[in-house]
């Protein structure tokens, strides 16, 4: 049953809300005194006997307020917390949320015998709940019958604690404690029966019966105790006994006022007559209970529950308005009386529909959730004539006509609400489901509702029976065709689905109706990815009703998705163009799909219009970062490049950190390379390389990189780049950077390469013109000539020209002078214009004609000196010599250099000779003989040979593992972009004792380059080694962002960690142990990572987590690493003061008398004992210490608590 009767609700609350009253003011310091818990075998009564000496001392100081006993014990005991459990910090803290103080006062006590007497061995803790901290007060001895002794000593100990200043003397007990003993043993027996008999407290039960003879005596042998009354009343309160409770109460209230103790007493006497108006209460005593309410507020104007109380006094007297004011009131006094908000709602309802009315109403739909219709018709009848314009009447009164198939008076009902209340949503909808009703039949709609039901449930084929039986009784019923259809689709019987879907859209007459159904099964067909089925359903909307832009839309979205982009253009256009039909963010959609259609058929100008528009006119729509950055791409591709990086600009403002930066980069350095403004675009191009290392432009990055570097005169920039291209075609450009070189070993190789590996590739016919070029340049004339035989026919005409100079070449190698005269003059009438190569080849070729005459006069026509080109002879053969270098012919050029130094030569030319033997011996391989050579080419300091021979001298020093020189030799070359000779510097350094100048030029190479991840690695290992860890890990976080699939990343973050915790930066270390146990869970460093983890969370003292972590490790280690896990498992529990169970892990340390952690684990396991109040057993584990024959500190301590605690 939902909901019971207000007047029942109300009294369930009372009984729970009022049987503990907080009243307490907030002046003084307030204070739970916990009942003192009991270590060995003793009486249980002890604790709540010593609780309640403190508390009689405090009940006398105007500066402490006591929280009610009783509800502490209530408290304890829905916590679970058993009698012996000695409270600590953490349990203190949950424990006062719950009560709301500012203190907590515990203690533990056992009894010792002395001499002839019995004593008490007591400790007190106090809790500073506010400063979450822990008072442990010096432990006392005294005699059981002395509550005077306890007293003195105990009450002034704990007022300095709470900083209260108190000269006067702690009062005197009046009473015998023998004489007293027995109501806590009472109290004890109360607290074992609430614990034992659960919800079945009864005064006949045998614990019960006991409880009320104990406190009866000690009544009847110290009758002015208060202590027994309040007790005793609250016994007969959690046994029912409600008569005994009042009179009790009663009569404690009588001794209270005469108590004398007026700040406590007022506390106490507002409980006391709350508690009795309750008990009257129950008993309908209406007058009673008001007298006893009015003198708590006599006492305490501002108390809640008084309120409350005469609240329910007003209602059950039927004045309505009356008890909404003090319900109200009660609220306001104590806003966490929410009991007091919901009845002065209800009450309030009551005053509004007169209590007769509401109250019909109630009883009505108590009857309705029970089941019983008829009777609740009557109900709700009756409250609909006491109040016609009761909306919740009327509503309950249609639901129960529909319920009981009153359709015709359940219309007219609801209908009735509509017109009391227009914007009831449920009525509504009952309202329709009745015309439905009529409509269709109570019968069809039910089994519709059944199918729909298991439909809901998945459960399609059970649904299906349901379904027909709704169509046979109203065949006309679209809606149980539509779920029919449906569950003969998701059944895989797509033929029966849509002879029903067809079903339903024949009972549609409105051409827009059926036009909309179409789109609608075209939607529900696509959303089930029948792409095909969709789009014929789709054609059928549109061609019923051309302006039905959804049905454009989402054909326009199939399309797309199917590739076919221009039917997509086409019905995204049809969209666009009736824009008054398209909600704000279809109309988004339209212009976004029409721009990625325009685009994906590469009509760019098209797109731009639709882009413009979408930016304009939704600039916050979803996917307007996509549109801003499509048409920045698109004005690049227009060729509008300033008005595109003007746009970028806009974007980076608006999208600082947007999704499609990247895009937006790559095409603001684009339209540099596509301006030809070189410099600008490499400077753009890197920046967008570095920051997008594996961007989804890289290959138009790099080509563009390389011939942007390639037009700045930068080959082997440009090679860098190049070298980088994924796929088979990088290997031409890196070929060419080489020939552009005139590298031609390098070149052919190459080149031939490309040709092996990419036979049909788009450079296929320019690699063979340079392959035959190479073969030239390095003396190999006849596979020139056979290549160029072959490639003859097969020639583009675009390479027509390079052909004719290459057989111009040929032709000269071959001598065949005539030839070179008639191709020089062939070129020059194509091109029209001579480079100085071919004068030169055009005028030798003459001469060896014998048209000496015509080449001078040839060569001054060019303004060249004929002399100095047709005169030297030496000259000649050093530039034959030369070529034969270039031909890899090294023993030739080394025999034809001899000779001519045999011969001897001009002395500006002796440099030059000089280098070129260095060379040739070097590039055969006699190093020794190549350095004398070089460094007499070095000495004679001709600038045109001086650089190739330091780098030759350098190479031969650094393969001969002579690291100063090779480093002397390098560092004389312009290497700063030469990566590979600054990686060479940088090692010969390295290996030959300058750590920071290869430091230096390591980092230079960390950039974008084959080196960059050894360079990087060695910069780690230099820095770590070096103890610069600061700097180790500015470096390592550079390296893993730049690196993230390095294999040596395990290693580095590894090392961060450790260099983190060198530092000091605890935060740090952590971190970066987490990264590399997430990144590396089977890693070979994760166990000792682990450990330092542990290390740094106890220093962090987050004890509770580290356990877990320390528990994982126990089970990995072995040998002393176990040990040291032991030994901080045991520290761990030690700080958390669960000294049982730290022992329990020192004492494993005991096994090993040869381990490291012997002595500590002797001394921290005698400590634990001290603390678990077991000296004697202690002293046994520092003599075990003490007599190990070792010296540490761990011993010396031991040796200072066994005189602690054996001296007298």
């Amino acid at each position: 049953m939902k909901f019971r009767f207000f007047s029942w609700l109300l009294g369930i609350s009372l009984v729970f809300s009022l049987g503990i009253f907080s009243v307490y003011a907030q002046e003084a310091t307030s204070i739970a005194i916990f009942p003192f818990s009991m270590r060995d075998e003793v009486d249980g009564y002890f604790g709540y006997y010593l609780r309640d000496l403190i508390k009689d001392a405090f009940d006398g100081i105007e500066q402490v307020e006591v929280i009610d006993n009783i509800m502490i014990d209530e408290i304890l005991r829905e916590a679970k917390i058993p009698r012996d459990v000695i409270l600590v910090q953490s349990m203190a803290q949950v424990l006062g949320k719950r009560i709301g103080g500012d203190y907590i006062l515990s203690g533990a006590y056992r009894i010792r015998q002395l001499g002839d007497k019995e004593r008490l061995v007591v400790s007190v803790r106090l809790f500073d709940l506010r400063k979450e901290a822990m008072i442990d007060l010096k432990s006392n001895v005294f005699e059981v019958n002395n509550p005077d002794e306890f007293r003195q000593l105990i009450v002034p100990e704990v007022l300095k604690s709470l900083n209260i200043d108190f000269a006067e003397p702690v009062e005197s007990f009046l009473y015998d404690p023998q004489l007293i003993f027995p109501l806590y043993r009472a109290v004890d027996k109360m607290d074992e029966a609430l614990r034992t008999y659960g919800s079945a407290q009864f005064p006949d039960k045998p614990l019960w019966k006991e409880a009320f003879a104990e406190a009866q005596e000690t009544i009847d042998t110290v009758p002015n105790y208060l202590e027994s009354y309040y007790y005793l009343a609250y016994m007969y309160q959690k046994t029912g006994w409600l008569a005994k409770e009042v009179e009790t109460m009663m009569k404690y209230v009588e001794l209270l006022e005469g108590s004398g103790r007026e700040k406590n007493s007022i506390q106490r006497a507002t409980r006391a007559y709350l508690r009795l108006a309750n008990s009257y209460l129950s008993q309908k005593k209406y007058e009673m209970a008001e007298e006893s309410i009015n003198q708590a507020l006599q006492i305490n104007p501002e108390i809640a529950e008084a309120y409350f109380l005469l609240g329910k006094i007003a209602y059950d007297q039927g004045k309505s308005a009356q008890a909404q004011e003090y319900w109200n009131k009660a609220y306001f006094l104590d806003p966490s009386l929410k009991e007091a908000q919901y009845f002065a709602g209800e009450a309030g309802k009551a005053a509004v529909y007169g209590k007769d009315a509401y109250e019909s109403y109630r009883t009505g739909y108590t009857y309705y959730a029970n089941g019983d219709l008829k009777t609740a018709e009557g109900y709700f009848r009756n409250a609909a004539q006491l109040n016609p314009n009761m909306k919740e009447a009327q509503y309950w009164l249609g639901r129960t006509l529909y319920d009981l198939g009153k359709l015709a008076d359940a219309e007219v009902t609801w209908r009735k609400v509509i017109e009391i209340d227009p914007f009831d949503s449920q009525a509504k909808r009952f309202l329709e489901r009745t015309i439905q009703e009529k409509q269709y039949g109570r019968n069809a709609l039910s089994q519709f509702r059944q199918g729909f039901d298991l439909y809901q449930e998945a459960k399609y084929a059970e649904a299906i029976p349901c379904f027909e039986k709704a169509v046979q009784e109203s065949p006309r019923f679209p809606e149980a065709h539509e779920y029919l259809a449906r569950s003969y689709y998701l059944l895989g019987q797509k033929d029966k689905y849509l002879r029903e879907r067809e079903k339903s859209l024949n009972l549609i007459e409105q051409p827009t109706d059926k036009a909309w159904q179409y789109y609608l099964v075209g939607y529900e067909l696509f959303s089930w990815n029948e792409k095909e089925k969709a789009i014929d359903y789709l054609q059928k909307a549109v061609e019923v009703d051309t302006s039905l832009s959804e049905a454009h839309l989402l054909l326009g979205e199939i399309y797309g998705s199917m590739n076919q982009w221009k039917q997509a253009a086409f019905h995204y256009g049809q969209a666009s163009s009736i824009p008054e039909k398209n909600t704000e963010e279809d109309q988004s959609s339209v212009l976004w799909g029409a721009s990625v259609s325009y685009i994906q058929l590469g009509e760019w100008a098209k797109a731009y219009e639709y882009l413009n528009e979408l930016v304009k006119k939704y600039p916050y729509a979803d996917f307007i970062e996509e549109a801003e950055s499509l048409r920045i791409e698109a004005m690049v591709k227009m060729g509008q490049y300033r008005d595109a990086r003007v746009g970028v600009q806009q974007f980076q403002l608006r999208f600082p950190s947007g999704r499609f930066r990247e895009r937006v980069q790559f095409y603001n350095a684009f339209s540099f390379y596509q301006e030809k403004q070189w410099k600008e675009a490499a400077q753009a191009l890197e920046s967008f390389h570095k920051n997008y290392p594996q961007s989804q432009y890289r290959k138009e990055a790099l080509e563009a990189l390389g011939y942007s570097y390639r037009n700045l005169g930068q080959e082997e920039k440009a090679r860098s780049y190049f070298s980088q291209i994924e796929g088979q075609e990088n290997t031409f450009l890196v070929a060419d950077t080489f020939y552009r070189e005139k590298k031609w070993q390098q070149a052919l190789s190459s080149f031939l390469e490309y040709l092996k590996t990419t036979p049909q590739g788009q450079y296929v016919q320019e690699a063979r013109l340079k392959v035959a070029s190479c073969y030239l340049e390095t003396n190999q004339v006849e596979l020139a000539e056979k290549l160029v035989d072959e490639i003859t026919s097969s020639l583009d005409a675009k390479f027509q020209l390079d052909y004719l100079r290459l057989t111009i070449k040929l032709a000269y190698k071959k001598g065949n002078w005539q030839k070179v005269v008639e191709g020089v003059d062939q070129l020059e009438k194509q091109s029209g214009s001579l480079d100085e190569e071919y004068l030169y080849l055009l005028a030798w070729s003459q001469v060896k004609l014998g048209k000496e005459s015509e080449a001078r006069q040839l060569l001054e026509i060019a303004g060249l000196n004929p002399d100095e080109i047709l005169s030297d002879s030496e000259i000649e053969k050093i530039s034959d010599i030369m070529d034969v270098l270039r031909s890899g012919d090294y023993p030739s050029a080394i025999s034809q250099l001899k000779e001519l130094l045999t011969e001897g030569v001009n002395s500006e030319n002796s440099a030059a000779v000089h280098f070129l033997y260095g060379k040739a011996l070097y590039l055969n391989g006699d190093f020794n003989e190549a350095t004398q050579y070089l460094k007499e080419a070095v000495a004679i300091e001709s600038k045109d040979y001086r650089e190739e021979a330091c780098f030759y001298l350098g190479d031969i020093a650094y393969k001969n593992e002579n690291w100063l020189e090779a480093a002397q030799w390098y560092q004389k070359l312009n290497i700063q972009d030469n990566l590979d000779l600054l990686w060479r510097l940088a090692t010969s350094l390295d290996k030959s004792g300058e750590k920071d100048q290869a430091l230096d030029i390591y980092k230079k190479l960390k950039g974008d380059n084959a080196y960059s991840e050894r360079a990087g690695i060695i910069v780690l290992d230099t820095l770590y080694d070096q103890k610069k860890y600061q700097d180790f890990l500015k470096e390592a976080t550079e390296y893993l962002r730049d690196h993230p699939s390095s294999v040596q990343n395990e290693e580095i973050i590894y090392m961060t960690a450790w260099s983190a915790y060198y530092l000091g930066n605890v935060p740090e270390a952590l971190e970066r142990i987490s990264l590399y146990q997430d990144k590396y869970p089977q890693g070979g460093y994760f166990d000792e990572l682990e450990s330092l983890a542990v290390d740094l969370m106890i220093v962090q003292k987050n004890y509770q987590d580290v356990l877990n972590k320390l528990f994982s490790l126990e089970n990995k280690l072995k040998g002393e690493k176990l040990e040291y896990t032991w030994y901080r498992i045991g520290s761990v529990y030690l700080k958390l003061e669960e000294y049982d169970r730290a022992a329990f892990y020192f004492e494993k340390l005991l096994g090993n008398v040869n381990g490291n952690y012997y002595t500590r684990g002797g001394y921290l396991m005698g400590v634990c004992l001290e603390y678990l109040e077991q000296p004697e057993t202690a002293l046994t584990f520092y003599h075990q210490v003490v007599n190990s024959g070792l010296e540490d500190e761990w011993v010396e301590n031991s040796q200072k608590r066994i005189s602690l605690l054996t001296e007298d």
